[in-house]
């Protein structure tokens, strides 16, 4: 009998710590940190500027476009520059050379050299996270058209620039007039890269009209967003105001 009892003990002993080593991810051997180790420094949920303009800098670590976050850093070298907006502040700095450290409201510079402009803004709130960063926007989110769930944006030109995440593989661009019974697509294009113009040479983009830019690559979801054009906007027609992002 005693003997039972002990083989038992023994198989129950064994499917424990099977089960223990099976879910030591989630359970008995979870990570805890020590009492005195510093919480991890809190990531910063949007954009603070976009990148206007990069040149002879391979090492910056950044784009085209492509956003900047608080405490992201830049690489310019000895020659390289970079060319950044910023979204709050109204700000554009063009820094030559060093290391720059991106701030809430303007660059901190170690061995370059900057330049700062004041430019007329209205402010806009960017609606993108970390995951996002690539797709560059400064425009003014409005809602002119009908519909709830419409991600609206609205811009001076009527060539706006489309930008989405970068990918591989073709890509393929579609604007559709959505001010009719059936959507109509009016152009479509391919681009070589994330980001595209509006050719002068498709139709042209009626005022207060509203739009939809779709974005498809292969084995992908489509991206999409909502647009129209106001050339009466209170904004400088400037690269920053001409981006539309695109994001699924």
């Amino acid at each position: 009998m005693r003997a039972r009892i002990f083989i038992l003990a023994i198989l129950v002993s064994v499917q424990f710590f099977a089960y223990s080593a099976a879910n030591a991810d989630t359970h008995f051997f979870a990570y805890s940190p020590d009492k005195d180790e510093a919480p991890a420094k809190a990531v910063s949920h949007g954009p603070v500027a976009m990148v206007e303009g990069i040149e002879n800098a391979p090492n910056a670590g950044v784009a085209f476009l492509d956003y900047v976050y608080a405490d992201q850093k830049i690489n310019l070298g000895a020659n390289g520059k970079v060319v950044l907006s910023y979204f709050d502040t109204c700000l554009t700095e063009t820094i030559v050379g060093g290391r720059v450290t991106v701030a809430p409201g303007a660059s901190e510079v170690e061995d370059g050299q900057i330049s700062v402009k004041a430019f007329p803004c209205q402010g806009a709130k960017i609606i993108v996270t970390a995951e996002t960063s690539e797709a560059g926007a400064t425009v003014n989110r409005v809602t002119p058209f009908d519909g709830q769930n419409w991600l609206e944006w609205t811009v001076k030109t009527a060539q706006p620039l489309f930008k989405w995440p970068a990918s591989e593989g073709e890509t393929f661009v579609r604007v559709f007039d959505m001010d009719m019974e059936a959507p109509e697509m009016i152009w479509q294009g391919e681009a070589k890269s994330s980001h595209l113009t509006y050719p002068a040479s498709a139709p042209k983009l009626q005022i207060g009209r509203p739009y939809r830019v779709q974005v498809s690559r292969m084995d992908e979801p489509i991206m999409a967003t909502m647009f129209s054009i106001d050339p009466d906007l209170d904004i400088p027609d400037t690269l920053m105001s001409r981006v539309i992002p695109v994001k699924q």
